[in-house]
């Protein structure tokens, strides 16, 4: 599933990472032009509709939209593995697969923005995703 796993026997923790999965995000999608880094994966209280934002808000082109399909395919991939915190965000965004709009990529680029990030506001560079306390004899 292209996760790379570091087990602590002393801490008693195992951290999953997709970091290819994570340096893709900035390779592909320019997230360096998106401002701010997102503490939650949506805009609070935001909710996409398939009409748009008003007039300004167009239909992607038939490139922009194949863009549009990748990042949403990669971001259902971590929503499963590692990014649980995100499938609100990945589900609404995944609803638009046919016909995204510019503000459906706007989302698209804050989940990915968001999941380049840890919990801390600090961008991790490693692709930090999730961290697991396992509480197993198995790994003793």
């Amino acid at each position: 599933v292209g996760c790379h796993v570091e087990r602590d026997k002393k801490k008693r923790t195992m951290r999953l990472t997709q970091p290819v999965k994570i340096k893709r995000f900035s390779d592909e999608f320019q997230l360096d032009e998106c401002r701010g880094n997102p503490v939650t994966p949506a805009e609070p209280g935001s909710v996409l509709k398939q009409e748009g934002e008003g007039p300004t808000d167009a239909v992607l082109s038939k490139e922009e939209q194949t863009t549009y399909r990748s990042g949403t395919a990669i971001l259902l991939h971590m929503m499963r593995w590692t990014r649980i915190e995100t499938q609100n965000a990945v589900r609404e965004l995944s609803r638009f697969m046919t016909t995204a709009r510019k503000s459906h990529m706007k989302a698209l680029k804050r989940v990915m923005k968001y999941a380049d990030k840890d919990h801390n506001g600090k961008l991790d560079k490693k692709g930090m995703v999730l961290l697991y306390f396992i509480r197993s004899n198995v790994l003793l």
